[in-house]
């Protein structure tokens, strides 16, 4: 739950404003009673939320969350719906065609967008002031070289994950098992 990549940032790399790399899209306003359950996911400002029989982005896109859990990122592999409390990055919202959609969803889980807040009752995220976040971009062989190292490191937290329940069920059968003794 609270691993974050890491992308060891080399200095040769170009140096660019998000501004210059993407464009945040609002998602659309889908209340709860205009949902009907279907094979679409819904996202929220904090992922996955509900589904629905029809979607608003194609895969795959990022998903950034704009009020509430401002600054969560999430990314999809297929068509879904991101609601209103969100931003969202499809590949039409790429300024810039040599950076991987997948390579930006994980530069932005390091860029601390949570940080970007617009008001301080309600967190919301101001994507202008995100635009203005400075990084640095390497080249689409290195993106691909990092895509993959993380994405390496997240099936192995999956699979542990996977064991930690595996285990976690072992034990409470076994404390059942030595209570009903």
């Amino acid at each position: 739950e609270n691993y974050k990549p890491t992308i060891d940032i080399d200095p040769s790399w170009e140096k660019v404003e998000l501004g210059e790399v993407c464009k945040f899209a609002y998602g659309k306003g889908l209340s709860k009673r205009q949902r009907t359950e279907g094979e679409f996911d819904v996202f929220g400002s904090n992922g996955v939320i509900d589904s629905h029989t029809s979607f608003l982005v194609e895969h795959p896109f990022i998903v950034i969350g704009r009020k509430g859990t401002a600054g969560a990122v999430n990314y999809s592999t297929k068509n879904g719906f991101p609601i209103d409390t969100t931003f969202y990055i499809s590949e039409q919202e790429l300024i810039r065609k040599d950076v991987s959609n997948k390579f930006l969803y994980y530069l932005l889980k390091t860029l601390n967008l949570e940080k970007v807040s617009a008001e301080q009752t309600i967190p919301g995220l101001n994507r202008n002031e995100a635009y203005k976040i400075s990084s640095s971009i390497p080249n689409v062989d290195i993106q691909t070289f990092i895509i993959k190292k993380l994405e390496n490191e997240e099936s192995l937290i999956e699979t542990n994950k996977k064991l930690f329940d595996i285990y976690t069920q072992k034990i409470q059968d076994r404390i059942s098992k030595v209570w009903e003794d």
